[in-house]
């Protein structure tokens, strides 16, 4: 052990107090930097997973998107669809329409031609 500097004859006490202190502070500047690594590195698992989950909710957007503009297009086509329905579910019928006129036109002919009118 050193010697004190007040009186040679004597231990230094102040040392061997200074030294455990000193080892103290190395354990705690030890673990100090342990901690900042294992902060660092869940930092950037945190930061990874964040920009995972942006890209994930990005392509999710995308996909809703595409689904809105096919389901635009589907409710169009349908639309066009139910119209050439129509026109053909009338056809018959102005078909109809019109052999019942030409019927009604022929026998208000006859009649009229029967009378001696036409």
């Amino acid at each position: 052990m050193a010697q004190c500097i007040k009186d040679p004859s004597q231990e230094c006490l102040g040392l061997a107090e200074a030294k455990i202190i000193e080892h103290k502070i190395e354990q705690i500047i030890e673990r100090q930097n342990k901690e900042y690594e294992e902060n660092r590195s869940a930092h950037k698992e945190f930061y990874n997973r964040l920009e995972f989950g942006e890209k994930a909710q990005a392509v999710t957007q995308n996909q809703l998107a595409q689904i809105l503009s096919d389901t635009s297009e589907t409710k169009s086509m349908i639309g066009e669809l139910s119209n050439k329905i129509n026109e053909i579910l009338q056809k018959p019928a102005k078909h109809w329409e019109a052999a019942i006129g030409a019927a009604i036109v022929a026998v208000v002919g006859f009649v009229l031609k029967s009378i001696g009118i036409f």
